[in-house]
This record gives C-alpha cells, sequence and structure tokens, in this order.
C-alpha cells in the first residue's frame, strides 16, 4: 500500500520539488490568482465612483442582458448562491436601479428589470459602446463603430427619432416608449466598413 508522500512518479517528483524550491513564484496557480485579484482590485476601484461593488455590477449587467430574470436565474448567472443574490437585488432594490414583479407563472417567484436609473447608471459605469449598420438592399455592406458613450441626452418627445425619420423617409405612427427615449453621443474609437 502507497501512502501519500510515494504518489506520482518518483523520478519526477524531486526535480518538480527542486524547481519549486527554486522559485516558488514560478506556479501557473499562483499567478492567476495574482492577475484574478488585481483585476478584483480595478474593478472595485472603477466601480467605487459609481458607489456599485463588483457583484452588484456583475448583477446589473446580468439583468440588462436578460431582462426579467428571477432571482435563481441571476444567481447561476452570476455565480453566487440564491441567498447572496436576494441580498444583491435587495440593496438594488433599496437604490431604485432595480425593480421585481411577481412572476404570471410562479407565484412565489419575483422577474427583476433594471429601472431607468439602472440603465443610465450601468451606462456611465460602462460607457463601450458597438453600433453596426446593415444595408438590407445588400447584405455585404456594413459600418460598426466601436467608442465611448460621452453623454447620455433625454428626448421624452422623441424628436431625435422624428428627425431621423423624415430624413429617411420612414413612415410611424406613435413611439409607445418616447419618454424613455434617448440620445446616446458617442466618441468612436475604430470603425469598420464594406
Amino acid at each position: 500500500m502507497e501512502d501519500a508522500t510515494s504518489v506520482g512518479s518518483p523520478e519526477l517528483r524531486p526535480a518538480a520539488e527542486a524547481a519549486f524550491l527554486a522559485d516558488p513564484e514560478s506556479r501557473p496557480g499562483l499567478a492567476i490568482k495574482r492577475a484574478e485579484q488585481a483585476l478584483m482590485r480595478e474593478k472595485t476601484r472603477a466601480l467605487r465612483a459609481f458607489d456599485l461593488t463588483v457583484p452588484q455590477y456583475a448583477t446589473m449587467l446580468a439583468l440588462f442582458q436578460v431582462p426579467g430574470s428571477s432571482g435563481a436565474q441571476l444567481a447561476r448567472r452570476c455565480n453566487v448562491t440564491p441567498q447572496a443574490m436576494a441580498s444583491l437585488l435587495a440593496t438594488l432594490e433599496s437604490k431604485a436601479l432595480v425593480s421585481r414583479v411577481g412572476s404570471p407563472v410562479h407565484a412565489k417567484v419575483y422577474l427583476a428589470r433594471l429601472t431607468d436609473a439602472g440603465n443610465d447608471l450601468l451606462a456611465a459605469a460602462d460607457p463601450r459602446i458597438a453600433l453596426s449598420v446593415h444595408d438590407p438592399d445588400q447584405p455585404y455592406r456594413y459600418l460598426e463603430v466601436r467608442g465611448e458613450v460621452e453623454a447620455i441626452e433625454p428626448d421624452p418627445n422623441g424628436e431625435f427619432f422624428d428627425v431621423l425619420a423624415k430624413r429617411y423617409n420612414l413612415a410611424y405612427d406613435d413611439l409607445p416608449d418616447a419618454a424613455r427615449r434617448v440620445v446616446l453621443v458617442i466618441a468612436p474609437r475604430t470603425a469598420s466598413w464594406q
């Protein structure tokens, strides 16, 4: 019977142990852990200006990507326990960044969405944006612009949409979401087209 110290190839173990003892900093796991810690420090620093924690930001980003998620769905998506997600959602709701409504299917399930304030804060915390426009008549013709949002200007009467509709001869009756409309002012960083 082998004991715990004799597991593995006896010929390789002394060489690996000698290499580790000579340079313990060379272990890949240690480098990955340090990179993760540095990333978390930077995220925490960047989000502090918005009064957000990294888990709160991750929850808001998940809700932006999949509006109407339940707490359990968000917990799985954000890799936290359901109890931790319940606490995160309660905090975000108290800040008026998230709203929750009962599920039409399950009596005990609540579905979360970002509020307008939550959407605005998320855009301010991560101003990166990409915009793609395709020509419906020529499918290989496109324009893609990547950049950062410099300003978010309210457009509750849909005036900007009206200007674009007239310019491109787009007929429309009413804008049901006009009160929530905004104009994003983008500082382009890169562009590609064909």
